[in-house]
């Protein structure tokens, strides 16, 4: 059943740093069982969350505003306004804000919900530039 529903309503989810934040729309929200979605909003001097990989799930993000980068299996990107990103299964990855106003992408992903298919690592990169990628 198809449904309609407004993001003012949806369930914010802070990051660790409790400024960075997700409003998810996953299958609690909309009935999907293969795809969910979210919006991200990483504020200026935000953490973020972890170095991380999922095992299963792809997610497509879909930066809005702000400039960043993504630390992807060691390498890093820039991000900004009309940058797309694919993130594949395994792929270890991070998105850090490195300018003065909010990030904001719009992601999709597979394999809901968000919470089930999430492990964190370590990286010398992410160690060793504490003030840019942590």
């Amino acid at each position: 059943m198809s449904k309609i529903f407004k993001l003012e309503n949806g369930r914010k989810i802070f990051f660790p740093d409790g400024k960075a934040y997700r409003i998810l729309f996953d299958s609690s929200d909309t009935g999907a069982k293969k795809i969910g979605g979210l919006i991200g909003v990483i504020p200026a001097g935000a953490k973020g969350v972890g170095y991380h990989y999922h095992d299963n799930r792809e997610s497509i993000l879909f930066f809005l505003d702000g400039e960043g980068k993504a630390l992807i299996e060691g390498r890093e990107y820039d991000l900004g306004p009309g940058t797309v990103l694919f993130v594949a299964p395994k792929d270890k990855h991070k998105i850090t804000n490195t300018g003065r106003l909010e990030l904001r992408y719009v992601e999709f992903f597979t394999d809901p919900p968000m919470e089930s298919d999430f492990s964190e690592v370590d990286h010398p990169i992410a160690k060793k530039r504490k003030g840019e990628w942590n």
